[in-house]
């Protein structure tokens, strides 16, 4: 096939090589607009932040990331932060067992909350709290999941 690239004599491969032609876009064809994760509107650009050197725009819009930071704030005034000697309700880990992210200043421990009702639930180390977020929150696939590590985890 003429033209094929042959990956282990290129230095550097770059993701426009893979393809054998380029495909021109008509200007209407490219959004100047993107949908909002939470309110789900169609909104402009211009209503939205952009990841910090990531090179693209959050998924929520502003009015939503504000809104979430004030729900945020909310809870963490009326649920202060726990106490010394406070375990994740989940891993059971210590504030001292889990330490903190490369001495940043950050805390071990964050604050959980139910998005629907924007109520407090606790507070859980930043590893429980990304995988119920990764699995979001869905009881169904914690039990799938449960059962999948019974399954091959070899009686260990």
């Amino acid at each position: 096939m003429a033209g094929t690239l042959n990956y282990k004599s290129t230095s550097r491969l770059m993701q426009g090589d893979l393809f054998q032609e380029a495909r021109e876009y008509e200007p209407e064809e490219i959004s100047e607009t993107k949908v909002c994760k939470t309110c789900r509107q169609d909104l402009p650009f211009s209503s939205y932040r952009s990841h910090s050197g990531a090179g693209h725009l959050k998924g929520y819009c502003n009015d939503c990331l504000k809104h979430h930071k004030d729900v945020r704030d909310r809870l963490r005034e009326e649920n202060p932060y726990p106490e010394e000697g406070y375990t994740c309700p989940i891993c059971e880990k210590t504030e001292e067992q889990l330490g903190t992210a490369s001495g940043l200043k950050r805390r071990a421990f964050c604050l959980d909350h139910n998005h629907e009702s924007e109520t407090f639930r606790a507070y859980l180390c930043m590893r429980c709290n990304t995988s119920a977020g990764l699995l979001e929150e869905d009881e169904s696939r914690v039990l799938r999941l449960y059962k999948y590590l019974r399954k091959h985890n070899d009686g260990h």
